[in-house]
């Protein structure tokens, strides 16, 4: 589902969410945009170790071990990290987007590595007056049917708990006591994860991918120029941005927000949007032609999509997307092919070379049974039948399915009566044969 121009939803994680199998993992990525502006993990290690212990490139790949080695010169690692981070901002339209897409407070499952309190800012906006659990690690959850917000490593809030941060509080969490890989290990071999701002060098990445299995439900939102990593760790990537942006987050924020929506969204809501869409003509934009597409694959997106959508543009428009195609299956595989043939029996089966007939011409006459009844409906019960070759055309079609048409001997009789009371005696005897 595209829900920005360089951001596709994969469909998985779209059911995935739906069906509240989703988990989203979120990173230092996400509270760095203002006005939370906190700083990444490799910012918040050098604001902690320098001057004591000058930075340089290569901890980049270790800044656990940067920090513990820093805390063993005597420099309180857990009152810096504190103090740098209790004077920042607050949540950002981010955390709201990513609580928001769980569609209900009940919903949410999400894990975040981040020692602020934003996430809970942001649920008492998103989720007025409904509380969500909150988890503080080491105090966690059963990991396989946890809801709510968990913090992994910690809290700012939670001052009586070491917040992890050095290679000996992840060797903690990770290994020796082993709270966190074990509540993660449940979680991940139940659930869909969605890791959002996070890159493969980020201490808790690497210890995941050491310490957990891969179940080939990891998903990432990357930006673009990160697009090759996790590859050979079964991480899925889902890639957003565009070359030479000003903002390069400008389609994450963009994205989430209209996933959050559509997530949300009432019927009433969708219901708009449709007849929105459907007044402005065959969509030209990504975004409006993928939700257009979801909502085509539900039953309450259809009836509003065919009770407005009008004109030749929309019948070659659905033809494309491949929407027709059960008419034209004898299997019946197309549980909505009845519903599509009314429709386009109803708008566009008028004039000499009809726009129905027009696609049928050329394609093997294998109709879907319930389609060839529609067709047989259709011409028993309208004011007027169409011109000679537009009904010729039409009857074969009732012709060539016949032999498939549970039930219809009434609407078979109702249409011989009709075709001999107008004279059109060739016609009845073509429907004899």
């Amino acid at each position: 589902m595209q829900v920005a121009d360089s951001l596709a939803i994969p469909d998985t994680l779209e059911r995935a969410r739906a069906a509240g199998e989703l988990v989203v993992f979120a990173g230092a990525g996400v509270s760095m945009g203002p006005p939370a502006s906190l700083p990444n993990f490799v910012e918040l290690a050098r604001e902690i170790a320098e001057p004591k212990l000058p930075w340089n490139p290569a901890y980049k790949k270790t800044l656990d071990v940067y920090l513990g080695r820093v805390e063993r010169e005597d420099v309180d690692v857990q009152a810096r990290a504190r103090q740098i981070l209790e004077v920042r901002g607050t949540h950002n339209p981010l955390h709201e987007h990513l609580l928001g897409i769980f569609g209900a407070a009940e919903q949410v499952r999400l894990i975040t590595t981040n020692f602020d309190p934003h996430f809970s800012s942001a649920a008492a906006q998103v989720f007025p007056g409904e509380l969500i659990p909150e988890f503080f690690g080491p105090a966690l959850p059963p990991g396989q049917d946890f809801r709510g917000v968990v913090q992994l490593h910690g809290s700012l809030v939670r001052r009586e708990s070491r917040l992890v941060l050095t290679d000996a509080d992840f060797a903690e969490a990770y290994m020796a006591e082993g709270w966190a890989a074990r509540f993660l290990s449940r979680v991940f071999s139940r659930r869909t994860v969605l890791f959002v701002g996070y890159s493969l060098s980020d201490p808790i990445m690497r210890y995941l991918l050491h310490a957990l299995p891969s179940t080939d439900r990891w998903y990432a939102l990357w930006h673009r120029s990160e697009a090759g990593q996790g590859a050979e760790h079964r991480i899925h990537p889902v890639i957003f941005g565009k070359p030479k942006e000003r903002d390069r987050y400008r389609d994450l924020n963009d994205g989430m927000k209209r996933w959050r929506w559509y997530a949300t969204a009432a019927a009433i809501d969708h219901d708009k949007e449709i007849r929105r869409l459907v007044n402005s003509g065959p969509p030209s934009s990504p975004v409006d032609a993928d939700y257009l597409r979801a909502r085509l694959n539900t039953d309450e997106g259809c009836r509003v999509f065919w009770d407005v959508a009008r004109g030749d543009r929309w019948f070659d428009w659905v033809a494309a997307e491949r929407l027709l195609d059960g008419l034209v299956d004898r299997s019946g595989g197309d549980r909505r092919a009845a519903a599509w043939g009314r429709w386009c029996l109803e708008h566009f089966c008028e004039g000499e070379i009809p726009p129905l007939l027009r696609y049928l011409r050329g394609r093997p006459l294998t109709l879907d049974p319930r389609f060839s009844k529609e067709v047989g409906l259709f011409l028993c019960t309208r004011k007027s039948l169409p011109p000679g070759p537009a009904l010729r055309q039409l009857l074969a079609l009732v012709v060539g399915g016949a032999s498939h048409m549970v039930g219809a001997a009434d609407e078979w009789e109702w249409l011989l009566e009709r075709l001999i009371s107008e004279g059109l005696f060739d016609e009845a005897l073509a429907l004899l044969r």
